[in-house]
């Protein structure tokens, strides 16, 4: 597989890595980042076998739910989702939602029955030390681009600690 970005040499690439670092060179990636393993597998390496699996739990954990919002099945698919990468005594360290998968959910399918676009934003730095994954993610809106540190703690192959600086998103324009 090579270590490549998407893209032809017509349009360029759409991304490019410095070290752990993507740089998104095309705004249309950040809607079809998920369906690119290149992108994904870059991400997620590392010379640890036990750090890279565990980015690869954080990192997937966003990707699948950039391909829910995607599909516009967040509301029917969520739980599901929850159930796979979040622990049942899952703990969220923001001040907007309380811990457990229930919360989180119902945080989804109220914002989405809102109209609040819940597309994610995409991680373009991965960063493993021991339990803790760090992701640096970016998005891009009408508003403008912003950057989100988010942090997980990984044990036995879920998500059991969330803490993050993102705000809850704004609700629809009127």
């Amino acid at each position: 597989m090579s270590d490549q970005p998407a893209g032809t040499p017509a349009n360029g690439p759409a991304y490019r890595f410095d070290g752990p670092l993507a740089t998104i060179e095309s705004p249309e990636f950040f809607r079809t980042w998920m369906d690119d393993e290149v992108y994904f597998e870059r991400l997620v390496r590392s010379a640890d076998p036990l750090d890279a699996e565990r980015k690869r739990v954080a990192v997937g954990f966003q990707r699948d739910l950039a391909r829910l919002a995607a599909t516009g099945s967040i509301a029917d698919r969520i739980d599901d989702l929850l159930a796979t990468y979040l622990a049942e005594d899952y703990q969220q360290h923001d001040d907007h939602l309380a811990d457990g998968r229930g919360p989180l959910a119902d945080f989804f399918k109220g914002a989405e029955a809102k109209g609040v676009d819940l597309w994610p934003p995409m991680p373009i730095v991965a960063m493993a030390d021991g339990e803790i994954v760090s992701l640096l993610l970016q998005g891009v809106s009408e508003r403008g681009v912003r950057f989100i540190p988010t942090m997980f703690r990984v044990a036995d192959g879920v998500l059991t600690e969330h803490w993050s600086a993102a705000a809850p998103p704004p609700p629809p324009q009127a």
